[in-house]
């Protein structure tokens, strides 16, 4: 299947994706951000996808953000970054991280500032030996963002990590492979064998052990835990130390008692009581809630439905509720 912005080639249970701006050196405008968080979320959910393999098209793998689409935007006077990254980069990046399927980056070229956390955020980074990276964000004024420093910090330590950003230096393949940041450097010929050869042999291994590995490198706990009595769970869990608001403990009891009538259903649903581990934690509920201090967050599956105050979320949990049944 093809996307104007991505090319989504499924084979034998790898997945492949390419972007494909090969004029703009891949640099990520709105539409291949949303390609790409929609090819991860099906990625996901697709039990026929076993491992996913991430290149590019032309002579880069990613420059990062699209400059120019943000220019034209601010002369538009849509000037918030923030909300870009919040609602585009962000997004991807997560589902990136919330697949349980192992994902490899094959660089093939320049990996530049958004392309390069892109990079980072994959669980695998197969180089061809031209390859170029640099955090590169300082060069327009701007900080590392797209989980950048996060994951430049745990790949490669903290000092080398500030090094990269504080100057943007870029580095090529072998510095990266020596520094970490990347797994392995092959001739940029045999890239994409090379990708292709680890997937398959992904394929070929235990996908459930792969999944609890990146949870559990992640952090995160699946919310579907195979239960020996049918009929519905409900799973609440401050998930970390980071709780806003010791509502979702209240919002848990009153969940439990509005779905009394569900009882004889199989379905799971999870309250989770943090906003940053709660949205990968809740991907495998029928029903998940994270909780902000305002607000909470409600999803079906991995599929966001949108966020509702505590007066509000338990009409829309009992919607819901009913469309499931």
């Amino acid at each position: 299947m093809t996307e104007s912005t991505l090319v989504v080639e499924p084979s034998g249970g790898v997945l492949s994706l390419r972007m494909n701006r090969p004029q703009a050196l891949n640099a990520m405008n709105g539409a291949m951000l949303l390609a790409l968080r929609r090819a991860f979320e099906s990625a996901s959910r697709d039990r026929e996808v076993r491992a996913v393999v991430l290149t590019g098209e032309g002579r880069a793998f990613s420059s990062g953000g699209d400059v120019k689409e943000m220019a034209e935007r601010a002369q538009a006077g849509d000037a918030d970054l923030g909300a870009d990254l919040r609602q585009h980069y962000v997004p991807m990046v997560r589902a990136i991280r919330a697949c349980p399927k192992p994902v490899i980056a094959a660089l093939n070229g320049t990996a530049a500032g958004a392309g390069l956390s892109l990079a980072l955020a994959c669980d695998l980074r197969i180089a061809a030996d031209d390859a170029r990276l640099s955090v590169a964000f300082v060069r327009i004024g701007l900080v590392p963002d797209a989980g950048g420093l996060f994951f430049l910090t745990r790949l490669c330590g903290f000092g080398k990590a500030m090094e990269l950003a504080l100057t943007g230096d870029t580095v090529d393949a072998a510095q990266a492979l020596a520094i970490g940041l990347v797994n392995a450097v092959v001739p940029g010929g045999q890239l994409m064998a090379a990708a292709l050869e680890r997937a398959r042999a992904f394929n070929a291994g235990p996908a459930e052990t792969y999944a609890l590995i990146d949870d559990i490198e992640s952090g995160r706990f699946r919310s579907v835990p195979r239960f020996e009595h049918k009929g519905l769970n409900i799973i609440s869990c401050p998930s970390c130390s980071r709780v806003e608001n010791e509502a979702f403990i209240d919002l848990a009891h009153n969940v439990r008692e509005i779905t009394e009538y569900a009882k004889s259903h199989d379905i799971t649903i999870a309250v989770m009581g943090c906003r940053v581990n709660g949205p990968g934690e809740t991907d495998d509920a029928d029903l998940g809630m994270w909780c902000a201090p305002t607000y909470v967050n409600l999803k079906r599956g991995p599929q966001s439905i949108g966020h509702f105050t505590y007066d509000e979320i338990l009409d829309k949990v009992r919607c819901e509720l009913d469309r499931i049944i």
